[in-house]
Formats: structure tokens, sequence, C-alpha cells
């Protein structure tokens, strides 16, 4: 694998167009293979959510049931349960996009590769990369805050705030994108620093913002569009709401499933479809984040290397 740090500067610059492209192309073209990968994390997370949400569901009741004895033990269990639910499925959400980008990459489609024994030095880079990108990402964001909050006096006009304000996320999402070349690198096994995704991506700010923010605006059409529908749905299935005993009884019912081993039964496949769900719709972003990547480092596997001299 190769990747061009000659010059410290992009070796080609995005096109916005060919960007919002490659978000969808890979997808529309490997569906059945994106699915086939999500099989194996979708079922870890979900067995490792739905147990999560029953052992914190217990501790409720637990603490419910002693209303006047404060038991601090249990707010630490609650608060040590959730840490490691998020962070182990934020693992794992990782080990899904892994085997996507080595799939597009390296044509490496076995299911396996989505085992949780299956993990490997790589899974624990991109978690590390990822995390640090993320605190020094609230770190910068709490900055921002504190300018926002002491700089701008009460006499300033506020679409001059809301303007400011917007200033400063724009700048945050693209500081953010200029570090986040260090993920899919990891995911390729190849050495590189904050610094190296920081040189690659001189002078495509305006373009990695414009081409993300241009994603983003398309995704929020699609899913606005989708809620509207659901809505509508959701107001036909009201309809038979009074030929079961009314709507009021559907409450009790769903507290007293979350209270009982029946809700394990009905939370899986529901659990399992929403993680599958969270996948795909994540997927699109990666996809662009993956050609801007490929087009300012300029990579080129080996094999890619190869044809062009053979």
């Amino acid at each position: 694998m190769t990747i061009d740090r000659e010059f410290g500067r992009a070796v080609a610059p995005i096109a916005v167009g060919k960007a919002i492209s490659e978000a969808f192309y890979p997808l529309f073209k490997n569906g059945k293979t994106a699915l086939k990968l999500a099989i194996f994390p979708a079922l870890t997370i979900t067995l490792v959510s739905v147990l999560s949400i029953y052992l914190s569901t217990e501790l409720i009741i637990s603490d419910l049931s002693n209303p006047g004895n404060f038991n601090p033990g249990s707010a630490v269990q609650q608060l040590a349960l959730s840490f490691a639910t998020t962070l182990f499925s934020l693992l794992i959400f990782l080990q899904f996009y892994i085997c996507w980008i080595r799939f597009l990459y390296k044509g490496e489609s076995s299911m396996k590769s989505g085992l949780i024994t299956s993990l490997q030095k790589r899974n624990w880079i991109a978690l590390g990369k990822f995390l640090l990108l993320v605190i020094a990402s609230y770190i910068v964001a709490a900055v921002f805050m504190i300018i926002f909050a002491f700089a701008l006096e009460d006499f300033i006009p506020e679409f001059v705030k809301v303007g400011f304000f917007l200033v400063l996320l724009a700048i945050y999402f693209t500081l953010f994108l200029r570090f986040s070349y260090v993920i899919p690198a990891a995911a390729l096994d190849e050495p590189y620093s904050f610094g190296d995704s920081w040189r690659h991506t001189r002078g495509q700010s305006l373009k990695l913002f414009v081409s993300f923010f241009l994603l983003a605006l398309i995704l929020f059409i699609a899913l606005f569009i989708l809620a509207i529908v659901l809505f509508l749905l959701s107001g036909l299935i009201s309809l038979f709401f009074p030929m079961m005993g009314g709507i009021e009884n559907l409450v009790p019912f769903l507290i007293g499933m979350m209270t009982t081993y029946r809700f394990l039964y009905l939370q899986l496949p529901l659990q399992l479809f929403a993680v599958v769900i969270t996948f795909f719709m994540f997927l699109p972003y990666l996809n662009m984040l993956l050609y801007c990547f490929r087009t300012n480092t300029g990579w080129a596997d080996d094999h890619e290397i190869a044809e062009r001299f053979s």
C-alpha cells in the first residue's frame, strides 16, 4: 500500500460532484455484501444492548422497590454499565466499517471478519484514534462555545449571533474532517498520523465541508420524507386501537413487557433491525470520506501499482 507523502499537501483535489456520487454508488452496487458484512456485528451489538437494557431496568426496579434507601452503588453500576456498553458498541460499529473499507479496497468479503473473535490490532488502533479525535473535538467545541458565549455583547442583533454560531460550527466540522483520514488509514493497516491527515487536506477545507454538507442535506430531506410517510402510516394504524381496547392500554403493556423475560424476545428483532439501519445510514458518509481520503492521499494498493507497471 502506498500513500504519497512527498509534497505535504493533497495529491489531487476533491471534486464535489464525484464525492456525492461516490457516497452512494458503492452501497447501491454492493448492497448485498454490505448486508452480509453487517450480520455478525449487528447481532453482537443487539445482544449486548438488549442485555444492558434488561440489567439497567432491573437496577431501576430494585431502586424503586426501596424508595427510602438511596443506594449510591446502584448509580455507579448504572454509569459503569452504560459506559461499558457504549464503548463496546463503538468498537463493534468500527469493526463493521473496517470490514466495509477492506472489502472496497482489498476485496475482503468474508462474513467471519465481522465476528468478535476476528478483532485485530487494526480495530483497536482505529478505536483509539477515533476516541482521541472525539475527545479533541469535544474540547474544541467547548472552546468555541465559550467564545460564542462571551465574545458577543447583548446589543448585537440575533441574526449576527446566529451567523457567528454557524461559522463556528462550520469551522468545527471542517477541522474534524481534516483529521479524520486516520480512520480509513488504520483500517488499511497504513501507518498514518493526525499530522499526515492535516497535510493531505491542506487547501481542501472548503470542498470537504461543502461535500459533506450537501450529503447531509440530501439525507436529511430523504429522512424527512420518510418521517412524513411513517407519520401517516401511524395515523392509519391508530384508527385500529379502539378495536384493541384503546391506546391507553398500550403503555402499561409495554412497561410490563420491559420488566419480564418476554421483553428480550420482543426487543431482539427490533434492536437488530435498528442496528442494521444505523450501519447503513452512516455508510454514505464513510464512502465519501473514503473517496476524499483516496483522492487527497494518492492511496494505491500494491496490486494496483503492479498492474500499472506490468
